[in-house]
Parts: C-alpha cells; structure tokens; sequence
C-alpha cells in the first residue's frame, strides 16, 4: 500500500574515482589479463571453482557474466559476458560478437597498440547449455507444458513453480523478462512460471512478444503454429499479479518503507527504500 505522506529529501551522492580495477569484464586497456576473439578482445577473469563469475559489469550493461571460454593452452576456464544483440553490451564501446549460433559474447574493438591476447576457445559444453534453456518457443522441454494464457495472444513453453514458488532462471538469448510464478492451469490448479514482461524487447530476440494478460503485467509469448500441438489453458495467478504490479522505486507517491528523494544534480523525484546493513537493497523493480 503506498502511503501519501512522505519526506521530500535531498540526497547527495556518494561516488567515487574510477580505477582500473572499479569492474571485471572492462575496456580491454585497463584490465589485467588481455582475452582474444576474432571480432575484437575482451577482459576475462578466470572461472571460480563452482564455474561462477564476477557480478560487478561495466554500466549499463545487462548481458549475464557466464564461465564460456577456455585457455587453448593452460586448459583454464574463464568469464564472458554472454549477448544475444549489441545493446545487452552497455554504453561503453562493446559489441555482441557471435561465437556460437545465437550466443554471443561482449568485445571491444582491438587497439592499435593493445598488448598481445591470448587465445581462447569457447566451452562447447557451455555453449550448448547456453542455447539451450526453458521459456523458448515451443516445442517445449520434458518439464515444461505449452500452455495458452486467458487473454494473451500466443503461446509459450511453462514450467512448474518448484514448492517456494521459485522458477528456472535459464532463459532464450537477450531475454530481460524475469521468470515468475504467475500461471495457474485451469483444470489441475498447478501453478507455473512465465516470463513477465511490460514490453516487448524484454522478451529477447527469439521471436517472442509481450502479451499484456493484467493492466501493465504482460507474459513473453510466441506466434501459435498452424501445426502446433492443442496447449494447455492456463489463467493469471491473481495474488502473483498484485504482488508483481506493486514494487518498489515506482512513480510516487511512495511506500510505506521508502521515501521520495530530491538527488542533486537530477531532474525529478524517485521513491527510495533504505539500505540494509550490508547494504543490500530490494530487488522489486
């Protein structure tokens, strides 16, 4: 429930010089270790040992880091950010090179007098795992149905809600639509996951639109086949909705736990919930 009665206040930010090291996956100047690709060249910090990667990217860029690429070498695995189209790689000069079918990964153009890269492979292992993902257009998984969504044009491929409501986070290529429990089959009242989205280009570039189903609430769904199977019919989740539809860092007048903020320098107001201890913030977006 949003509350009317708000602190107006103004806010200075706290900020600090950029260093080479401030962000893993960087302009290939600045970093430490120098990744070659035929496109261009990259920075790569190696794999952890549970194949994860750094999560600090440049700004602005939404492509996930993903352990794909391989020392011809050492054998040693290492981090890319993984694209599906250029705006997935930021502001600063990147660009999705593909390197395996609709997999791409984030390069900059090789300087003139940029150090020597070492050569690397992609994991074609990963690559595939990659490609392959729930959500995508139908035919669907072995644990997926292809369902039909009461008011939305299309269809798409839905796995089931796990027992806490979490869903598969592996997505098609460039999808920026996160995985929500937001389906209810209509004759089994199993509940399932989609992609929700607000606009299209969320979706990703797989084929997928965004079918609005609840006011601003919409599913990633793909164009039905003349020759696609009968789907499963399935309607909104109403309480999933409410709880989707509200969040925070919306337009205020703001929520109970957040207040609307003047920040120097920026034109307009936000809502701002406070920190956490370890300074942690809400991710409802």
């Amino acid at each position: 429930m949003k509350s009317h009665h708000v602190a107006l206040m103004r806010f200075r930010l706290r900020c600090r010089e950029p260093t080479a090291l401030s962000v893993h996956l960087s302009v290939p100047a600045i970093c430490l270790a120098q990744r070659t690709n035929p496109r261009g060249t990259l920075c790569a910090p190696q794999c952890a040992s549970d194949s994860s990667c750094p999560t600090d990217k440049p700004a602005g860029t939404l492509a996930p880091a993903k352990c794909l690429l391989q020392d011809s070498a050492s054998g040693k695995k290492y981090c890319a950010l993984v694209c599906a189209a250029d705006f997935m790689c930021g502001v600063s000069g990147a660009k999705c090179s593909k390197v395996a079918g609709p997999v791409g990964v984030c390069t900059y153009p090789t300087a003139v007098t940029s150090k020597p890269s070492t050569p690397m492979t992609v994991d074609k292992e990963a690559a595939e795992t990659e490609s392959a993902s729930h959500y995508e257009k139908p035919p669907c998984g072995s644990d997926e149905v292809q369902a039909q969504v009461q008011g939305a044009n299309g269809t798409l491929c839905a796995p089931q809600c796990a027992s806490d409501s979490s869903c598969p986070t592996d997505k098609p290529a460039g999808t920026l639509a996160p995985a929500k429990c937001l389906l209810q089959d209509s004759a089994s009242g199993k509940k399932y996951c989609a992609l929700v989205c607000a606009a299209d280009f969320m979706c990703g570039v797989s084929g997928a639109k965004c079918s609005k189903v609840a006011g601003p609430v919409g599913v990633c769904t793909y164009p039905t086949a003349v020759t696609s199977k009968p789907s499963t019919p399935m309607t909104i989740n109403n309480q999933a909705v409410e709880t989707q539809s509200a969040s925070h860092y919306e337009k205020p007048p703001c929520g109970s736990d957040e207040v609307q903020a003047q920040v120097q320098g920026a034109n307009g107001t936000l809502c701002a919930p406070q920190c956490a201890s370890d300074s942690s913030c809400p991710t409802d977006k």
